[in-house]
């Protein structure tokens, strides 16, 4: 245990390497939430391969199914977290590609950009779409599916729209669960940085605007701006976090 560093839940500088100080480690989700989130009273909704949602709590008592993450100074980070995010979404133009492959006989290229346009008029749709493809972490045998569909419905556009829709609201669900009413909604990751109808479709699912960091690299940068709290660069990680600038 002698060789293992202590364990705080301040960032402070532990010691120095060549000069430079070096500050406590924090995790990945930690170090993201830092480098998105300006405040505490934000939630991040993270859109890549998989989706997750992150929110400030002051109890290691997480709902179920929410795992309570060390935070600092005895706070702790509520994350909800979803196996198939992006992933659901690549699913679903991966299929649509392939049936455009077969009625063409030609690999169909761009399939992204042909999406967005094709969605950029398309608002609602009745097809319910349940986007848990690879399960979850409680039970990972569950399984997507795709309801209420009928002759009128079944359509391309429904299936991609739905399934944005099944995937925003994966992570309303688990918002809820929390049951903390965040002022404002940060979304961070590529899934929704390169995909405008996803974005649409989470603002007016949590009733707020959304606010993307003008960084991409959340993770770095939030590692960046605890190491300046952690070194003393900066009087506190709020003081730091005032840098985060939004697109």
């Amino acid at each position: 245990m002698s060789c293992l560093p202590r364990v705080t839940d301040r960032l402070e500088t532990v010691g120095e390497y060549n000069g430079i100080p070096v500050t406590v480690a924090l995790g990945d989700n930690q170090a993201s939430f830092i480098g998105s989130v300006s405040d505490d009273e934000s939630a991040l909704l993270n859109f890549g391969t998989g989706s997750q949602i992150s929110v400030i709590g002051d109890s290691a008592d997480a709902p179920e199914g929410i795992e309570a993450r060390p935070f600092t100074e005895g706070k702790y980070l509520y994350a909800g977290c979803v196996l198939c995010g992006g992933r659901a979404f690549a699913a679903a133009a991966s299929f649509i590609a392939k049936c455009a492959e077969l009625a063409t006989g030609e690999k169909c290229e761009n399939i992204y950009k042909k999406i967005d346009k094709a969605l950029e008029s398309k608002d609602t749709t009745s097809v319910i779409a349940d986007t848990r493809f690879c399960g979850t972490r409680l039970d990972p045998t569950l399984k997507g599916s795709y309801s209420g569909i009928d002759e009128n419905n079944f359509t391309p556009e429904d299936i991609l729209l739905s399934t944005i829709v099944g995937m925003s609201r994966e992570l309303y669900d688990m918002y809820k669960l929390i049951g903390k009413n965040c002022e404002k909604i940060v979304c961070s990751g590529n899934g929704i940085r390169k995909n405008p109808a996803l974005r649409r479709v989470t603002a007016e699912m949590f009733g707020k605007k959304i606010n993307i960091p003008l960084y991409k690299e959340e993770a770095a940068y939030g590692a960046a701006l605890s190491a300046m709290a952690g070194s003393g660069i900066y009087s506190s990680l709020d003081k730091a976090r005032q840098l985060i600038k939004y697109k």
